[in-house]
């Protein structure tokens, strides 16, 4: 991935990529693998859709695709 800037970063996560990798980091040293994260995270695209926060669905959905691409380096 191209490296963003902190703008670019909200704008397509809704947060900076080291608190998301914070979150990854954190969420998979309980029990949860990076699966069971993307799968939550997927839930959370769903729910946002149903009330109708397109933008905020939009960042999820990144969010599970920048999650994936880490699966992929593992």
């Amino acid at each position: 991935m191209t490296r963003l800037n902190d703008d670019e970063q909200m704008n397509m996560f809704g947060c900076l990529l080291i608190d998301l990798d914070e979150d990854i980091k954190h969420f998979c040293q309980g029990m949860y693998s990076l699966d069971g994260f993307t799968i939550s995270v997927l839930s959370d695209v769903q729910y946002q859709l149903s009330t109708q926060q397109y933008e905020k669905a939009r960042q999820y959905i990144n969010i599970a695709k920048y999650i994936i691409k880490q699966m992929k380096g593992k």
